[in-house]
């Protein structure tokens, strides 16, 4: 197993507002505290305040939360840090995905965690611990549902409206997992994974907490510690934001300049409401809409007074949901946390929300983009080299790889360029000598000149597809390649699932991946 590394602005996965964040430029300094550096964790430690009792609440959580889990030596000793002033938390967040999902859920907490190891080394007077923010009060079941091994869908099949994390696995999960399990193989790490996914995902358990399961059993010797957010003594802690969000109905407001420039500049990932809550049940997950002095629980009857709803944030905290504009608040005043480590398209997201944490006096943590991993056989790689490529050139399109591969290997250029120029230049020198006999010959000497660029054209098209047709077999494997690195056209790490790269290289390439990874570094990472 090797690790290359290429700068993440060389694969042209990035947005122009992700590549403006990580290159630091001046437009966006205003909307984010620390740059991504790890020299800026000295200031960021000075800045956080956390009391005593919110770290003894916020491990008795964990304790509960815990309960049914087998905990390591480095679990135990992480939460235990936590009652400590002197130890802060790096967290990532996620849904809970139906067997881990896409293959990027892995790489995110696997960043984390080598970011906790990354800054006891800077920082070796403090500790961190690296967590998983479990976003289990998400309803958009199609999202969790299903994932891609070995190019085939698997898809657990049923009806879902509320938070995905409190769906109970049925027997259509168990057969999807005994299904995949055929398909695994008898090697020895498809046979440790099928036990995992047998010991995480049973029936009757919940998503969340068979995902806690999952998770905790490929990190826990890290010591990486899952958080369910959904969960009525964390609620508790957000009571006085979800009254104010309703009463005042003021984070809109709070961000609107934020949304005004970065809509005007870049394309925004997420879209404010009025009130950013929703009213949450075992069944609905709705948005709370605000008309004629009255609360209304979209696609419900239910409607309450102010007096009604209010009283409901006191006795059931639990009722109510954030959505993507105060979910990051929720969980910053959840956890002593330094950073939070994310894609591009959710740190496109906090972008967005400064001014929200300024105004609840919450400090606004470091926003470190992912490690992004790419796998990729040694054996396609290097022939893909062979080829005349370097490694970065897989993120390019298929049509740029393929001229250049025609424009290597062909025996004479494909570009009639220097030929129509000098046709035209010809043209120009001929328009002259028309002109100075007869000005209205003009329009028939362009016409014709325009005949004669189209054609040049039209004969450039078909000697780049002739050379195609010798090149045939060449061409197919560059498609075939880029198909392996961006199935179905998304990004690998978006798509296929990491059980089935697991399967290949086991447990070292976890270990392989932490020891490699730096989101410092701002690179992908490309393993084979």
């Amino acid at each position: 197993m090797t690790f290359e590394k290429i700068p993440l602005t060389d694969t042209s996965i990035l947005s122009t507002l992700m590549l403006d964040y990580l290159c630091q430029s001046v437009s966006l300094e205003s909307f984010y505290q620390y740059p991504p550096k790890i020299a800026h964790f000295e200031s960021i430690i000075k800045d956080k305040t956390f009391n005593k009792q919110a770290r003894i609440d916020l491990v008795a959580t964990f304790q509960r939360q815990y309960k049914s889990i087998d905990k390591s030596h480095s679990t135990n000793a992480n939460m235990e840090a936590l009652l400590h002033e002197k130890t802060f938390t790096i967290t990532t967040a996620h849904q809970p995905l139906l067997f881990g999902g896409p293959a990027y859920l892995i790489y995110k907490i696997a960043s984390t965690i080598k970011t906790c190891i990354l800054l006891k080394e800077k920082y070796p007077s403090y500790t961190f611990v690296p967590v998983y923010w479990m976003g289990s009060e998400d309803h958009d079941f199609e999202e969790v549902n299903h994932l891609f091994l070995f190019n085939k869908k698997y898809v657990w099949e049923r009806e879902s409206q509320g938070p995905v994390g409190r769906l109970i696995l049925d027997e259509k999960v168990e057969s999807l997992r005994t299904t995949m399990s055929e398909v695994l193989g008898e090697s020895a790490s498809a046979t440790e994974l099928k036990n995992i996914l047998k010991e995480s995902f049973q029936q009757k358990d919940t998503l969340a907490n068979a995902v806690q399961k999952f998770v905790n059993i490929l990190f826990s010797k890290f010591g990486l510690l899952i958080l369910n957010q959904d969960d009525v003594q964390l609620k508790q802690v957000f009571q006085p934001i979800i009254k104010e969000e309703l009463i005042a109905r003021n984070s809109v407001q709070l961000i609107q300049e934020t949304l005004s420039y970065l809509s005007n500049n870049y394309k925004t990932q997420a879209t404010p409401r009025d009130i950013n809550l929703f009213y949450l049940t075992d069944t609905n997950r709705e948005r709370i809409i605000y008309e004629e002095g009255n609360y209304k629980i979209n696609n419900t009857n239910l409607i309450f007074t102010q007096e009604e709803i209010l009283k409901l944030v006191d006795e059931s905290p639990e009722k109510f949901s954030p959505n993507v504009i105060l979910r990051p608040l929720f969980q910053e005043m959840i956890l002593p946390n330094l950073a939070f480590v994310g894609g591009a398209g959710e740190i496109s997201y906090w972008l967005q929300l400064k001014a929200i944490f300024k105004h609840y006096n919450v400090n606004y943590p470091m926003l470190l983009m992912r490690d992004t991993v790419c796998i990729w056989d040694e054996k396609s790689k290097q022939k893909f080299i062979q080829q005349g490529f370097v490694n970065k050139d897989v993120f390019r399109s298929v049509h740029e790889l393929e001229r250049q591969y025609i424009a290597t290997h062909a025996e004479q250029s494909i570009s009639l360029q220097n030929h129509k120029e000098n046709i035209l230049s010809a043209y120009e020198l001929l328009s002259t000598s028309v002109t100075d006999i007869d000005k209205t010959l003009l329009l028939s000497v362009e016409a014709e000149k325009q005949k004669i660029k189209n054609g040049i054209d039209m004969l450039e098209t078909k000697l780049l597809k002739a050379y195609k047709r010798k090149f045939d077999e060449d061409l197919a494997f560059i498609k075939s390649t880029k198909e392996k690195i961006f199935p179905e056209g998304i990004l690998q790490e978006r798509h296929d699932s990491f059980l089935m790269f697991y399967i290949k290289y086991g447990p070292s390439l976890i270990d392989g991946l932490i020891t490699n990874f730096n989101a410092f570094e701002q690179e992908m990472t490309i393993v084979s």
